[in-house]
């Protein structure tokens, strides 16, 4: 079916209304006594583990229950101009939830307002729940969307109760659903249907003793229907209100985790043609029969005074505007409308999620009947999207379906992201603040105003950039140029190497009109420490950075630079090279303090000894050799080498070490000459005598020579 949307009712049509209205009859519109109890114990679930029931018959919606609370009623056209929200019920026990009586107001000051909508939809999340019925163990319970369409035909106003009911064992979570429609059209013994043809639909029309009423159960054939739902859960019921082929119809829809399910689609045969002007709130007057021309989402019993032993629940009730889903635009938190009642129940406002939602927070205890917000505490927001004829608005992240180029909102006040979404694609974004009592229009996507950065200060061609709102933008001109919407942004100035902006960040305030921020840059250094080790005192070293070299004497030098990355290498006299030589560094905004190593630069001494069993001396020191052969690392300067060997005549040479060179030495000593032989010891002869002599002569002789090998050793080298 296609589902068209009614528009509000007119001046005309509430001027037709009020005058095809009379008082309610004291013994009239039993009807609010049905309700749901008619149907309630229908849906009870027997005991032990057998199956539900199989979906109620006509006849069994037609018994009403005895013991049924008096009717409730009120004048049709109240003297004050508007209707009085407690005229039926003031206190507990009472239907709790969130409903809009079409009156908003502070103390003292009350308005009346109207309009008409196709669709109504409540909304409820049970954390937890249990009520029981006086003297009964039986736990159920109702959440019922009362509502009234309005059609005009001939000039004669036509109102119709709408109940959209689920009926819930409450201990166990059982549920099953329910519908009625009760005719308000006109009091006394206008109530009811004329016939069963008057109104088709899964149902049935039935009579109790002239009580007429519409009503149907669906089976359990229908997914959701007669189910055992797990706490925590959640509920939704849709009415909705429309015309096909000139026929009005009202569509009863519910989903509680099972997907939508419509389970009943009623027509109103005889008002083809009518106008239809959908579900009516309407706080200037009540209907013929005495009830509110409201909309109610109540947390209600199956019958009257049931007792809410526990709950945590949270009720929201919204309204198509033609674009969206709006919660109703002023609420208390009961109904009044059904005699289904429940006591110890608390309803009040809790503080408003991030979205901005407004809902109605349940849970057991002494509570008072009220208001839970009107228009002067709520703000409305109308967003407009030329380019768009559908999407979603997102709030603080939440999307609401949109259609027809925009959407209107009612949230709590407070500070909000608003986005325009296309799927899933995020088209424009804005932050606003809504207060209480205002009313916002936006255009989406939001125009957009020049923010430019102008520098000072910088060498043409310097690169600089900026960073807004979590982008970041640069150039090398003198002008940053940015397009942004209205609101608030945070900026930084991104650091120039050797530069110090005045600005370096701050909050700027876009709203409507371009805004210019000056940037001046001034030219600042910071310093880099080198300190050296290893250099003996006032040896001279130097740093080299970007080809320009810089002397030092003290073992402390600095740099004057801005900020940056660095390559630097070290340098000193030829004897001494740095350890590193290269190394790199960066200034960032603070001085930079660099440690730095230099050592000696070493040369060698290399040879060769013949005899290969010679030893080796330098400057007085034995030093290693191997297989006749040397190489040893020296510092740079002049040393004295001598080689030795037992029979060999000591030779020595001067030796010159450079830097980072080897220095050859090699060493071939000459044999000494052998000594005269000794006389066998004993002797007595003149020879004997000789051979002594020349045997003290000898030892002599080898003294001598030792002397002066002593005397070489000790003197000054050759030269060389």
């Amino acid at each position: 079916m296609t589902r068209t949307r009614a528009g509000p009712p007119t001046t005309a049509h509430r001027a037709g209304t009020r005058r095809s209205r009379s008082v309610l009859g004291s013994g009239a519109l039993l009807l609010l006594l049905v309700a749901m109890v008619v149907v309630a114990p229908l849906l009870a679930r027997p005991t032990g583990p057998a199956p539900p029931s199989p979906v109620p018959t006509a006849a069994s919606v037609g018994r009403v229950p005895v013991g049924a609370d008096a009717p409730r009623t009120a004048t049709p056209h109240p003297a004050s101009g508007h209707v009085n929200p407690f005229a039926l019920i003031s206190s507990e026990p009472a239907p709790m939830g969130i409903a809009d009586f079409g009156v908003t107001g502070t103390t003292g000051v009350v308005h009346a307002y109207s309009y008409g909508t196709p669709e109504f939809e409540g909304n409820v999340t049970v954390d937890s729940m249990l009520t029981s019925i006086p003297g009964s163990s039986q736990t159920y319970m109702t959440f019922q969307l009362n509502v009234v369409v309005v059609y005009t035909l001939g000039g004669t106003n036509y109102s119709y109760w709408i109940q959209d009911i689920a009926s819930i064992e409450s201990s166990t979570g059982y549920t099953g659903w329910i519908d009625n429609i009760w005719n308000l059209s006109a009091s006394g013994s206008g109530v009811g249907f004329a016939s069963s043809g008057e109104i088709s639909g899964n149902g049935t029309v039935n009579n109790y003793n002239g009580l007429v009423w519409y009503a149907d159960s669906p089976g359990s054939s229908y997914p959701g229907s007669l189910v055992t739902l797990t706490y925590p859960t959640s509920v939704t019921i849709r009415t909705v209100s429309s015309t096909l082929n000139g026929y009005p119809h009202v569509g009863f829809e519910y989903n509680d985790g099972y997907g939508w399910v419509t389970f009943d689609n009623v027509t109103f045969e005889h008002m083809r043609y009518a106008v239809n002007h959908g579900f009516v709130v309407d706080g200037y007057q009540y209907t013929p029969a005495g009830i509110f021309y409201d909309a109610e989402w109540d947390y209600a019993g199956s019958g009257s005074g049931q007792h809410n032993v526990r709950s945590e629940l949270n009720m929201s009730l919204r309204y198509w505007n033609g674009h969206n889903l709006e919660s109703v635009p002023s609420a208390y938190n009961f109904g009044s409308d059904t005699a289904e009642s429940l006591n110890n129940v608390i309803a009040g406002l809790p503080p408003a999620p991030a979205d901005g939602s407004l809902y109605s927070h349940l849970t057991n205890g002494s509570g008072t009947l009220g208001l839970l917000y009107n228009q002067s505490s709520v703000a409305v927001v109308n967003v407009s999207t030329p380019t768009f004829a559908a999407g979603s608005i997102a709030i603080n992240g939440s999307p609401t379906a949109f259609t027809g180029n925009g959407a209107n909102l009612t949230l709590a006040p407070g500070a909000y992201s608003v986005a325009l979404l296309n799927g899933s694609t995020l088209v424009d974004r804005q932050n606003f603040t809504f207060a209480a009592g205002s009313y916002t229009h936006l255009t989406i996507p939001f125009p957009h105003y020049p923010v430019t950065f102008h520098e000072s200060g910088l060498p043409p061609g310097t690169a600089w950039s900026v960073a807004l709102g979590g982008s970041v933008v640069g150039a090398s001109a003198t002008a940053l140029n940015l397009s942004v919407e209205n609101g608030s942004y945070a900026f930084h100035v991104l650091p120039v190497a050797g530069y110090v902006a005045n600005v370096t960040g701050g909050a700027l305030s876009v709203a409507g009109s371009p805004v210019v921020v000056a940037v001046g840059f001034t030219e600042f250094n910071f310093t880099a420490y080198f300190t050296e080790t290893g250099l003996p005192a006032g040896t001279p070293w130097s740093v080299t950075l970007g080809g320009n070299a810089t002397a030092f004497l003290a073992a402390t030098g600095s740099l004057a630079l801005p900020n940056g990355t660095y390559a630097y290498a070290l340098a000193t006299v030829n004897t001494y090279v740095a350890s590193p030589p290269t190394g790199t560094f960066s200034v960032n905004g603070t001085d930079v303090g660099l440690d730095v190593s230099f050592v000696l630069h070493l040369g060698a001494i290399a040879g060769s000894l013949a005899p290969a069993n010679a030893t080796l001396e330098i400057d007085g020191g034995p030093e290693a050799v191997t297989h006749g052969a040397f190489n040893i690392s020296e510092a740079p300067g002049t040393y004295t080498i001598e080689a030795l060997a037992r029979g060999f005549a000591p030779a020595w040479l001067n030796v010159t070490v450079t830097p980072g060179n080897v220095s050859w030495a090699n060493f071939t000593l000459s044999a000494l000459p052998p000594s005269a032989p000794v006389s066998p010891a004993g002797g007595t002869g003149a020879g004997d005598g000789l051979l002594l002599y020349g045997s003290v002569g000898a030892v002599v002789a080898a003294a001598a020579i030792g002397g002066i090998w002593v005397l070489r050793r000790r003197s000054a080298p050759p030269a060389p």
